[in-house]
């Protein structure tokens, strides 16, 4: 028997529904039936697949994060919610582009629906058994500092050599460079998930005290980096990795999750503010202005962001308005060349043709001339769809996105170095606003994590345990979402 799902996570998705519906019909200037019924709708499908991949214990895999996931949720539902109410003059907007909100939601809708159909439905059989899980994976606390010291130590290294502004290492020149620059978020990940099961696992107080302490330093090191999304990302996968070792412990996951993003965001607001102006160069700065802020500061420098935050950063729907405005003005679709330059962004540098342009240059490129303002605009994945194959077609870009995760996941089940490349690069840290550039750059990110933990397999490889419950289908442990007898 798979996990039961309790009548109050029922009643939770129920309520989640009628009150994004509600928010929608009630605060947006311009109230839409279409926006504010596909909006709840993405709500409902979006709770379900979670609900439905926790029965399963398929909360880490590449089908609970590249669509559906935690920080998703935010750019497919209420996150627009605050570019509507702000209006044209909103921050980062692309002029016109509200008016096209509604069709952009009910498209997202369906390719959500076409994304469940292919995980849960099409492909069932092949998420049913799995023989690699991250539950009966076992480390050592040796092993969670020193996985923790590579991925702290990657950083370093960058820093050291290059600038950091505004998230980015400016200047990497060699090979090796670029692929660490490309790759060492994954590694923060994988010492993350490592740190999770020390903590959890660990029989002596010294060994869980270890666990806690590596988790500590990783959510400071994913501040000092800058983005918030990551920051988010990075601690709700700790908690989905929480979950899968102790079900039953869900209440208290949540509280520590919500706790940790309270007293964490608010430090990573002042970050990004001070590197936005230009006034850190390195990680290292970064740590300093952590160390030296104060309260007053916390305060200004988030109030000073709210607004944009609210207006910009969660609205999802604002690439595929822009791409759909461009084709109410008559511009024509890229027929395919948006996944030939994703396909050339995801080939290494020496096989990459010179003066090539990313899917994203490619794309704004493209419809400039059609009322695209702003290429880097917040997106979802329909983007690739539309860009490529037009509006009626759009939405299937999400079949072939869950074919992709549902392969990637069967590939990860050959070997534990394989799953766990698998994992860390597809759990998807960051949100994917477009599929091509993302999607294929992540085969190349996984050859490369797999051979940094087979390198590094004296401090990263797990022991394996012989697994009590070979299949997604076997009866778990209750936890929150289990019904109380």
């Amino acid at each position: 028997m798979s996990r039961p799902v309790s009548a109050y996570a029922w009643l939770f998705l129920a309520f989640a529904v009628l009150l994004t519906f509600v928010s929608f019909m009630v605060f947006d200037p311009q109230p839409s039936l279409l926006l504010a019924g596909s909006i709840a709708a993405n709500v409902a499908i979006m709770l379900w697949a979670l609900y439905r991949l926790y029965q399963l214990d398929l909360l880490l895999s590449p089908m609970s994060t590249a669509v559906i996931g935690p920080t998703m949720i935010v750019y497919y539902t209420i996150g627009n919610l605050g570019a509507r109410i702000a209006g044209e003059g909103r921050f980062g907007s692309n002029p016109g582009s509200l008016a096209y909100y509604p069709l952009a939601a009910f498209l997202t809708t369906c390719g959500l629906l076409l994304f469940c159909i292919t995980v849960f439905v099409i492909f069932k059989n092949r998420l049913s058994y799995f023989r690699i899980r991250y539950q009966d994976m076992t480390w050592t606390p040796v092993q969670a500092l020193g996985a923790t010291l590579l991925a702290i130590g990657m950083v370093v290294y960058l820093s050291r050599k290059y600038s950091f502004v505004n998230g980015y290492f400016y200047g990497v020149e060699t090979s090796v460079d670029r692929w660490l620059f490309a790759s060492y978020l994954y590694f923060v990940v994988l010492a993350g998930l490592i740190g999770v099961s020390v903590m959890v696992k660990s029989k002596s107080g010294i060994g869980r005290f270890i666990g806690i302490l590596v988790l500590a330093a990783l959510v400071v090191l994913a501040i000092s980096i800058r983005s918030r999304t990551y920051l988010l990302g990075f601690i709700s996968i700790l908690g989905m990795a929480w979950v899968t070792l102790e079900p039953h412990k869900l209440k208290r996951i949540l509280l520590t999750g919500a706790v940790i993003v309270l007293l964490a965001f608010p430090f990573g607001t002042v970050v990004k503010t001070v590197s936005n102006r230009g006034q850190t160069l390195s990680v290292k700065d970064n740590l300093r202005v952590l160390l030296q802020t104060d309260f007053d500061t916390l305060l200004n420098f988030n109030q000073g962001s709210v607004s944009i935050d609210v207006q910009y950063r969660g609205a999802g729907l604002e690439h595929p308005a822009a791409l759909l405005m461009a084709y109410d003005r008559n511009a024509s679709p890229l027929y395919g060349e948006a996944l030939y330059a994703g396909a050339l962004t995801a080939l290494p540098g020496f096989l990459r043709p010179s003066f090539t342009y990313s899917e994203r240059q490619t794309i704004y490129l493209h419809f400039l001339r059609y009322g695209m303002r702003y290429g880097d605009s917040i997106g979802l994945p329909l983007s690739s769809g539309l860009a490529d194959w037009g509006i009626f077609f759009s939405p299937f870009i999400y079949l072939i996105i869950g074919a992709f995760c549902v392969l990637l996941w069967k590939i990860g089940q050959f070997s534990p170095q394989l799953y766990l490349a698998c994992i860390v690069v597809w759990m998807r840290v960051e949100p994917m606003d477009l599929f091509w550039e993302d999607g294929l750059f992540s085969l190349r990110a996984m050859a490369f994590v797999w051979l940094i933990i087979l390198v590094f397999g004296f401090a990263i490889n797990p022991v394996i345990q012989t697994s009590q419950a070979g299949s997604a289908s076997n009866e778990m442990t209750p936890s929150l979402l289990a019904p109380t007898k």
